[in-house]
């Protein structure tokens, strides 16, 4: 799955869940929590969500 698609995914889960955690990205999508880090920070780069604490939220 190219990160892209991941993003895609991550962001429509927000849209209906408001939050979401690392951990449940990484079981969401069956990947690692560095590349998981690594989608948050290009949806951060890209101003679509904010981090706070442990989740993050759809801006």
């Amino acid at each position: 799955m190219s990160q892209e698609e991941r993003l895609s995914i991550i962001l429509n889960y927000l849209k209906t869940h408001k939050e979401m955690s690392i951990q449940t990205i990484c079981h969401q999508l069956s990947i690692s929590r560095t590349i998981a880090r690594s989608d948050i920070l290009k949806l951060l780069e890209q101003k679509q969500v904010v981090v706070n604490k442990n989740h993050i939220h759809i801006l």
